[in-house]
């Protein structure tokens, strides 16, 4: 009797929790054949604790707090190892971690490009997040892919063999074209003004404010308000003048004309490719004023 007595008491512990049983703490509780669930209506709150339907703490600084495991197969209709689903409009899921300098880590198996580390139909920028790779292409990548669109094997084609070709490299140091394209063909296509100037009342070229034109190339007349342009270094099919803003040295009731001739220009003692015309409104007459002007092809 005292046996059997004995016998019950030390066996308990050491037998298989099945389903429907108790859950026992530190041990190996027995396979179940259904969902274990814990169902809880529990109101958020600010304090420490409260707010969750089940809390697993370990107060061991070297210890975990909660492990899954599971044997699903890759196949479609399998099921993931741990799922967080939000049923209503906020978050699925948070990681925190208070002091460490790394919040977490996901590996899959040996790695490689062939591993992902997770997908998302979510299109939106992830705020914080940076990206070592852009298409699966790193930064050296991406360079060497545009400099073999470009035809150069590396940062300048210095020889001929770092050309893709030798039509492509017109001497041992500089690249002619850039994806069988010439530098006047990017001219024709990303630059239309071939030359500028800015000319002061009297004349005067404004170097800071003019490329392609120099105080050489400007000829005032004696009359007022008109200034031609001679020996032009370029030939311009089209001219667009404006008279200086008032708000950069220039003046109110401004008028300002343009006549461009594949010949010669003349008017008094000044003659030209071109010549531009000032007329100040207030007083009706030409008269010295500045103005802008653009030579385009």
């Amino acid at each position: 009797m005292i046996a059997t007595s004995l016998l019950v008491i030390l066996g308990a512990p050491l037998a298989a929790a099945g389903t429907g049983d108790n859950l026992r703490e530190g041990v190996r509780n027995g396979t179940t054949s259904n969902e274990t669930e814990i169902i809880a209506n529990i109101k958020t709150t600010t304090a420490g604790k409260g707010g969750f339907a089940m809390r697993m703490s370990n107060l061991s600084t070297t210890g975990g707090g909660f492990v899954n495991g599971c044997r699903a197969s890759g196949a479609a209709t399998s099921k993931p190892c741990y799922r967080a689903s939000n049923l209503s409009t906020g978050r699925a899921f948070e990681f925190n971690s208070n002091q460490g300098d790394v919040v977490g880590t996901i590996t899959a198996g040996s790695g490689g490009d062939t591993k992902k580390p997770l997908t998302t139909n979510a299109t939106g920028v992830a705020t914080g997040l940076n990206a070592d790779r852009v298409d699966n292409l790193d930064a050296a990548q991406i360079v060497a892919a545009a400099r073999t669109k470009a035809g150069l094997a590396a940062e300048t084609a210095d020889t001929a063999t770092k050309a893709t070709n030798a039509t492509n490299a017109t001497n041992a140091d500089n690249a002619d074209k850039l994806d069988g394209l010439d530098s006047a063909a990017f001219a024709k296509t990303a630059e239309r003004v071939l030359a500028y100037a800015t000319v002061a009342d009297d004349g005067t070229v404004d170097p800071a404010r003019s490329r392609g034109i120099t105080q050489a190339n400007v000829d005032p007349d004696t009359q007022a308000g008109i200034v031609c342009f001679t020996d032009l270094p370029i030939r311009p099919k089209n001219v667009q003048v404006t008279p200086q803003g008032v708000f950069d040295g220039g003046q109110q009731d401004v008028i300002a004309t343009a006549f461009v001739s594949l010949g010669t220009v003349t008017s008094a003692d000044c003659s030209g490719q071109l010549q531009v015309r000032t007329f100040d409104v207030s007083s009706a007459a030409l008269a010295d004023r500045p103005f802008l002007i653009w030579f385009a092809e």
